[in-house]
């Protein structure tokens, strides 16, 4: 029985050190600043380019500007508890509906010509 524990921990133990890091360039759009930002994500068990494993940390290019003008992002080195830029929330996919909403009761209908009946006499 203690074998077994003792195995299982030599197989973790070699599952850990074949573990590789990598790190790769994406461009993903940031909802806060409404922009598209280049960033580089870390996965922690990479094997190759269609098995990358689970994300890690994710380095913004934008996190110096984002720290000068304290903006509440996760990634803005500030705070890890903000919300993830990275991912659409819940208001803002309100705003939009309610812009689009307004663009459709604002337009106007082109008037159509008046039909003139014809008599025949």
């Amino acid at each position: 029985m203690r074998e077994a524990h003792i195995l299982r921990k030599a197989k973790a133990a070699e599952a850990q050190e074949l573990r590789q890091k990598a790190l790769e360039p994406q461009e993903r759009h940031c909802y806060i600043q409404k922009k598209k930002v280049n960033i580089l994500v870390e996965y922690l068990d990479y094997k190759g380019p269609y098995d990358k494993g689970p994300e890690g940390a994710i380095y913004c290019e934008n996190i110096l500007e984002c720290y000068q003008a304290n903006v509440r992002c996760r990634y803005s080195g500030i705070s890890p508890l903000f919300d993830d830029p990275f991912v659409p929330r819940g208001d803002e996919e309100d705003e939009d509906e309610s812009e689009d909403d307004g663009d459709e009761e604002d337009a106007v209908e082109p008037a159509s010509e008046p039909e003139t009946e014809t008599s025949e006499t």
